[in-house]
């Protein structure tokens, strides 16, 4: 998700990738769980799309 959502390089890592582009006065610690909520976000959209071609019968 990093590389695809924001071109960040993951070489070293995804914390160093983190470490490497943080936002002005943010910590490590607060970007890495505002990108965890994001990624869970998204993750959950994803699921909602998916089934909601399903009828609901079995």
């Amino acid at each position: 998700m990093l590389f695809e959502e924001f071109g960040w390089g993951t070489a070293f890592g995804w914390a160093a990738a983190i470490e490497n582009n943080l936002s002005e006065g943010e910590t490590a610690m607060d970007a890495f769980f505002r990108l965890l909520d994001q990624y869970r976000a998204v993750v959950a959209a994803q699921r909602i799309v998916a089934g909601s071609g399903k009828c609901g019968r079995t």
